[in-house]
């Protein structure tokens, strides 16, 4: 009994000696460390997928500037130059589709292990897009029907809470993929300039596709996957 009770002073000693804790603490800081390894001080990114939408085609850059271990802002830019639907009317100089797309966001990393980091976080959006297409418009209570060019400006503006993954590859750990997915909220204000008695003949047949001027609300679906080379 005697013994036991020394051993377990002797072990309380030695494990509350300072120079213990420190080495603990060392061991703890390093393991942590090691955790993170994989996450860089800044990445440089470009999304694929924008470039091949067939109704908004978009050159787009991101960046992620880590502010922390485990926190990083992410910012991005992009130009919005066409949609399919305009490819092949070369004839038709005056049709064109383009505008500006800019992001703002917050990451929070919660697992960065050898090759993977995967992360939560919330991101606010704004684009501008002007879109010059003709139009074939009912004149004057339909008296007669004339095609115009019509220029349709729209401001869409949303929130979105988003996660990720980003999957780093070689020895380095230098280049990497992330996809993305996330749900959120958009607002859409669109309108065009009609002459005052014009109306569009598709719409007014109840035929139209796109979407009527006017002021918009509806969720907003992110899905995606940027490529890009890390900073470390």
């Amino acid at each position: 009994m005697q013994y036991r009770i020394l051993c377990f002073l002797w072990m309380t000693l030695y494990m509350t000696h300072p120079g213990v804790a420190q080495q603990n603490e060392v061991a703890k800081t390093t393991k942590q460390k090691r955790e993170f390894a994989s996450l860089p001080k800044a990445t440089l990114k470009l999304n694929i997928p924008c470039l091949i939408d067939p109704l908004r085609s978009s050159l787009y850059f991101s960046s992620d500037i880590f502010l922390a271990k485990r926190h990083a802002v992410e910012v991005g830019a992009g130009y919005f130059f066409g949609s399919w639907d305009t490819y092949g009317r070369e004839a038709i100089k005056s049709e064109n589709l383009t505008g500006l797309r800019a992001r703002l966001g917050y990451k929070y990393y919660y697992i960065s292990y050898k090759y993977v980091a995967a992360y939560v976080g919330v991101e606010a959006k704004y684009n501008y897009i002007e879109n010059k297409s003709y139009e074939e418009l009912c004149r004057y209570g339909c008296q007669y029907t004339e095609w115009l060019l019509i220029k349709t400006t729209s401001h869409t503006a949303g929130v979105s809470i988003k996660t990720g993954l980003q999957v780093f590859l070689g020895r380095e750990k230098r280049f990497f993929f992330e996809p993305y997915l996330g749900l959120g909220y958009r607002y859409l204000n669109r309108w065009s300039l009609y002459p005052e008695d014009a109306e569009n003949l598709e719409r007014q047949n109840g035929f139209g596709i796109l979407r009527r001027p006017g002021i918009y609300h509806s969720p907003d679906f992110l899905l995606g996957v940027n490529f890009g080379y890390a900073f470390r």
